[in-house]
């Protein structure tokens, strides 16, 4: 309960801006909440599958089911065109492997330990987006983000108690 309550508590102090109501910031809002959901109920079912199939073999069905779904999402909001900007790729090529990486190394997680404690550690990944973020993108954060962040912070091992 009290994870959970400081989570919403932590999105809403991210997201939130009195007298601003774009219609994209909402979007934003509304398709973080499904990402929450989608990632959040993964883990559990993604442990289940990999008990039952083994880990190679999911990770294998993984390699083709989502980019399958990927560039099925692409081609409809593309209508089909694959245009790139001519642009030096080495930073998509660099963000593809650490995704990759990322996520095969987040399900051999899960195959070799309790999900309710590999979850919880995978899921500190935004604080160190935030690190990156700062030192790559030159972004910052203001004080209401930096409680929302600890808020976050202490929520996550509350999931795992």
């Amino acid at each position: 309960g009290a994870g959970v309550a400081l989570v919403v508590a932590g999105m809403l102090l991210f997201t939130y801006n009195p007298g601003n109501g774009k219609r994209t910031e909402l979007m934003g809002i509304v398709f973080a909440v499904c990402s929450l959901f989608f990632w959040g109920t993964s883990a559990t079912v993604a442990k289940g599958a990999i008990d039952v199939i083994g880990d190679t073999n999911f990770i294998g069905v993984y390699a083709i089911v989502c980019p399958a779904m990927w560039a099925a999402y692409w081609l409809y909001t593309t209508k089909g065109k694959f245009e790139m900007p001519k642009a030096d790729l080495r930073i998509l090529e660099l963000s593809m492997l650490f995704l990759t990486a990322g996520g095969i190394t987040m399900y051999l997680a899960f195959a070799n330990g309790n999900v309710s404690i590999v979850s919880p550690i995978t899921n500190l990944y935004p604080v160190l987006t935030i690190v990156a973020a700062k030192v790559r993108l030159k972004e910052s954060l203001t004080v209401k983000q930096y409680a929302a962040l600890a808020m976050l912070l202490v929520a996550i091992p509350l999931f795992s108690l």
